[in-house]
């Protein structure tokens, strides 16, 4: 699920570019650069290869594949991709990790706190 430039949606932070400070809104963010702060996005954040998170994310959906320091939230799905190194807890509904992405932190697979009441077995992990 790898966002396209070209489509023109979202915001894109370039390799060699650091931000410090929160970034919130709605639609995609692909990183690539360093983000020192909180992300609140209603979207998919992307965290290619080269991109270094020091701070939590919250988001519709998240696909990760560079460095995270910190928890990370999303309401539909969580994909870590190699070479991701992730140093924080996880809270998704769904989360799939791939051979060569590490976690330290605890998982936690759960619905929304509006659906808390789903039984384990109708929660999804997968785990390649």
């Amino acid at each position: 699920m790898f966002w396209n430039r070209e489509e023109g949606r979202g915001s894109y932070l370039a390799k060699g570019l650091r931000f410090v400070g929160d970034v919130l809104g709605a639609g995609d963010f692909v990183c690539d650069g360093e983000v020192e702060g909180r992300i609140e996005i209603d979207g998919l954040v992307q965290i290619d290869s080269d991109g270094k998170i020091h701070g939590c994310i919250e988001a519709t959906e998240a696909d990760i594949a560079g460095s995270v320091d910190g928890d990370v939230v999303t309401r539909v799905r969580l994909i870590l991709r190699a070479p991701c190194r992730l140093k924080g807890d996880v809270m998704s509904p769904e989360l799939v990790v791939e051979p060569g992405a590490t976690i330290l932190g605890q998982i936690h697979i759960a619905q929304q706190e509006v659906e808390a009441t789903v039984a384990p077995e109708d929660v999804t992990l997968v785990v390649y």
